[in-house]
């Protein structure tokens, strides 16, 4: 990561799929994270000046010119059209270049354009995303997945997946509460110091079988000649494959055991490996919007670790509240006595999901809630919600 001194601009190019959206706003958050003191040139921000429109990149081009660095975001790790064409112009005016995970939250500086789509196939992504209701990473896992079992090329791959799912001339509509590149939360989205129960087993077969596609003699093998990792890696693993029963282990651990058998990290939740939380989580839920309502007008939200507040003189209400942490399979307790109402708590994980749709952490005069409502307005209001709020 080039550190933040000197980095006084930052274009951010990302798909115009994800323009104002949650997971827009969480992209700008990260990038403000890595880069405290700089100003980030959003061209979300611009579609309404004369000149840029995405068939004029010249006006984006003066932008991208002007800035220090590029960071940008892709579909599943391909590359759209236009953000091709941006990330093109900062390599060769030799400004560095990130790609931002925004699930990881990493920033990883590129040096060439790998995995890009034209047009066409970027929009044949995107319908088919609308078509299945599925996000950029279950769809990108499909894809390669058709290209590893059929030996074809990502142009052939995706005509495969447009010929099964054919795609009408009118673009479809997305009838969902929140943004469908936003809507799914995944595993690797928790922090990295929380635990969730996982089926040892099933990760054990999931070891397995990467061990054979490797080619790797054992578990010892592998690990010590040819990643060549201490053997305290070794002793690890052994530990915590000695007994295959359900047990809790660390985000972290999860992901550097993918990383280290190259494993896709949206294996372990096709795979199924979580016993008690059922990654991937579907914020496209009614109840997960109303409970941000509550919290929005008469809670708070500490940090990703503490569980969330509701305060309330009406015990009625804070029914109501645990109904909804409940219709979301999250946990309640509750309500207490509190210096000047009740109050009631949810679990962190309930919070991380309201944060995942926009509710802030921390004193909402600082840092404004996001929640889009509209959509939910319209498919919701009239029935159970305008009767509680």
């Amino acid at each position: 990561m080039q550190s933040d001194v000197g980095v006084k601009r930052i274009y951010y190019a990302h798909p115009m799929e994800i323009y104002y959206t949650p997971r827009e706003h969480k992209e700008l958050e990260i990038i403000k994270k890595h880069f405290p003191n700089a100003e980030i040139i959003n061209p979300a921000l611009f579609q309404d000046k004369t000149g840029a429109i995405h068939s004029n990149m010249s006006f984006f081009y003066e932008l991208i010119d002007s800035c220090d660095i590029l960071v940008y975001s892709d579909l599943g790790g391909f590359i759209t059209t236009g953000v091709q064409m941006e990330i093109k112009r900062a390599l060769e005016r030799g400004k560095p270049v990130y790609r931002l995970d925004w699930r990881t939250r990493q920033l990883i500086r590129v040096f060439e354009i790998k995995d890009a789509l034209s047009l066409e196939e970027t929009q044949v992504l995107t319908d088919v995303m609308l078509r299945l209701s599925i996000d950029d990473v279950e769809l990108a896992y499909v894809v390669r997945e058709i290209m590893k079992e059929r030996g074809c090329s990502l142009q052939e791959a995706l005509k495969i997946i447009f010929d099964n799912f054919k795609v009408e001339h009118e673009r479809f509509k997305d009838h969902n509460f929140i943004s469908l590149l936003s809507r799914f939360y995944h595993w690797w989205q928790e922090p990295d110091n929380v635990q969730h129960y996982v089926n040892m087993g099933k990760l054990k077969t999931i070891l397995d079988k990467r061990l054979n596609e490797l080619g790797a003699k054992s578990l010892r093998s592998y690990i010590l000649k040819e990643l060549k990792l201490p053997r305290t890696r070794y002793d690890y693993y052994t530990y915590l494959f000695k007994e295959l029963r359900d047990k809790p282990v660390e985000i972290k651990t999860l992901k550097r055991f993918c990383e280290d058998f190259r494993i896709p990290y949206i294996e372990l939740e096709r795979e199924t490996v979580f016993s008690k939380v059922r990654f991937l989580l579907d914020l496209n839920n009614p109840s997960i919007f109303m409970l941000a309502s509550h919290i929005i007008n008469e809670g708070h939200m500490r940090t990703e670790n503490k569980s969330i507040e509701y305060y309330n003189k009406d015990p009625v209400l804070h029914f109501h509240f645990k109904n909804r942490v409940e219709e979301i399979g999250g946990s309640f307790s509750g309500p207490f006595e509190a210096k000047k109402a009740l109050v009631s708590y949810a679990d962190p994980l309930t919070g991380r999901l309201l944060n995942a749709i926009g509710v802030p952490y921390g004193s909402k005069t600082i840092n404004q809630p996001f929640v889009d409502f509209k959509r939910e307005c319209q498919m919701t209001f009239g029935n159970t919600m305008s009767r509680q709020h």
